[in-house]
């Protein structure tokens, strides 16, 4: 494991298409949007192999070509596994169920019906679309899926397990994956945007299920595992002491983010103050993550962190 601490960051922050993190452990760089650095995608590998979140149906070509690459065979991957419903964590799901035609979907509960009910994926889209201002943006229905709850294991094969966690705070439907054999943890949103290349961390408070307590909750059920490599959606990889100080370090700035946008609301009144208040403070880490959609991002966190105080617009 040694060797992965020394070499994770350097592959990370040269953006290889795809980059050994460890044993059995491969990142992918799905080049959401576009852009290098912004969007992981992780494959684990047993005798079968599994895929970790899936990207927007954009990014569904570069994804399987990168995992072509890794010398996986199109019927060895057994499990297709989004973390949540969002467009860039599930939105390639229904499309990677026609390239890895013997692959399951495994899916919480409530993302059963998410994922399947064609109204909501509509709804999904239409988010999707108004944050990013991406027209291109698409989802359909899964089709063949199971569904996981927590503790549940997903066998691989040769000694390779992944553990299921209930990880909701982001969002309802949230759940992350521990491989135990390299200690991997895999979070989805659950414990925030971590951009390498600005060190910033962006709390996922994106409305409308955002919960502040719960979000921080489960954090700490993360840290409990004591995770050797922690994976980001959003994005890249940590190890060790720099995923545990990560997670330490999301605590404190998801309060105080909340303790800030609280306090400049109060004073203003006005929404539109505290969407600039967060551009201004915090917009380089939202502009590496969202180029030119700073400003939509932070009126997404300003609703979902005021859910107490006011309604969306």
């Amino acid at each position: 494991m040694e060797i992965y601490q020394k070499v994770l960051w350097v592959s990370l922050l040269w953006f290889t298409k795809t980059s050994k993190i460890g044993e059995n452990i491969y990142l992918v760089d799905v080049k959401m949007h576009g852009k290098l650095g912004s969007t992981s995608v992780f494959v684990v590998k047993g005798e079968k192999a599994a895929i970790l979140d899936t990207g927007s149906n954009s990014t569904v070509k570069n994804l399987v070509e990168r995992v072509l690459d890794l010398g996986i065979k199109i019927d060895d991957i057994a499990y297709i596994m989004p973390s949540h419903c969002h467009f860039d964590h599930a939105g390639g799901a229904a499309y990677l169920e026609d390239a890895f035609v013997k692959a399951r979907v495994l899916v919480s509960d409530k993302d059963s019906k998410r994922l399947t009910v064609p109204a909501i994926i509509e709804k999904l889209v239409e988010g999707g679309r108004q944050t990013f201002g991406d027209p291109t943006i698409e989802m359909k229905p899964i089709k063949n899926f199971d569904v996981v709850k927590e503790g549940d294991l997903v066998n691989l094969g040769n000694g390779v397990e992944i553990e299921i966690l209930d990880t909701v705070g982001h969002s309802k439907d949230h759940i992350s994956f521990y491989e135990a054999k390299s200690r991997f943890m895999f979070v989805g949103d659950a414990v925030g945007i971590h951009m390498p290349q600005t060190k910033t961390i962006t709390p996922t408070a994106f409305p409308p299920e955002f919960d502040l307590e719960t979000f921080v909750a489960t954090i700490r059920k993360i840290e409990s595992y004591q995770p050797e490599i922690i994976g980001f959606a959003h994005f890249g990889a940590k190890t060790a002491r720099e995923g545990y100080l990560s997670l330490k370090d999301t605590v404190k700035v998801t309060y105080k983010w909340n303790n800030e946008i609280i306090k400049v609301y109060k004073e203003e009144q006005d929404l539109e103050k505290v969407v600039e208040f967060i551009v201004q403070t915090y917009g380089k880490g939202l502009d590496e993550f969202a180029p030119n959609h700073a400003r939509d991002l932070a009126r997404s966190l300003a609703q979902g962190f005021l859910t107490k105080y006011t309604k969306p617009d």
